[in-house]
C-alpha cells in the first residue's frame, strides 16, 4: 500500500512528520469502508510507532488524542450515523486506553450530544 511505503520509506524520520501521518492513519483506521484490509492498517500503526520510537500504538494514541479529539469533538453537533468524525472519536476512545480519562469531560458531552 501507499502508506506502508511511506512509512517504511520515512523509517526514523516518521517523528518528523508524525501528527500528519496520524492523521491519515487514523482516517483510515477508522473508515468502515477499509474494514477488508483493517489488518494491514494495524500493521501500519505498529510500524510507525515503532519508528516513531514508541512503545506501542496505545502510546502513539495517547501522544496524538488530544488534538485529534478536540478537532473531531468541536463537530459533534453536526453528525449523522455515518459521520466519519463519529467513527474518528470512536477510534481515538478506544485505542487511546487509559489516556482517554483525563478527556472524560469531552467524552461525556459528545454521549450528551448525540443521545
Amino acid at each position: 500500500s501507499v502508506m506502508k511505503s511511506l512509512v517504511n520509506s520515512l523509517q526514523y524520520e516518521c517523528k518528523n512528520y508524525q501528527q500528519q501521518v496520524f492523521a491519515i492513519l487514523l482516517s483510515l483506521e477508522s473508515s468502515p469502508e477499509t474494514l477488508p484490509i483493517r489488518a494491514e492498517i494495524d500493521e501500519i500503526m505498529r510500524e510507525f510507532s515503532t519508528f516513531c520510537n514508541l512503545g506501542s500504538v496505545a502510546d502513539l494514541y495517547s501522544l496524538e488524542l488530544e488534538g485529534n479529539l478536540a478537532r473531531v469533538v468541536s463537530q459533534a453537533d453536526s453528525w449523522t450515523k455515518y459521520s466519519g468524525e463519529r467513527y474518528m472519536f470512536d477510534t481515538l476512545v478506544r485505542n487511546s486506553r487509559e489516556a482517554i480519562a483525563k478527556y472524560m469531560d469531552s467524552v461525556v458531552e459528545v454521549f450528551a450530544i448525540c443521545a
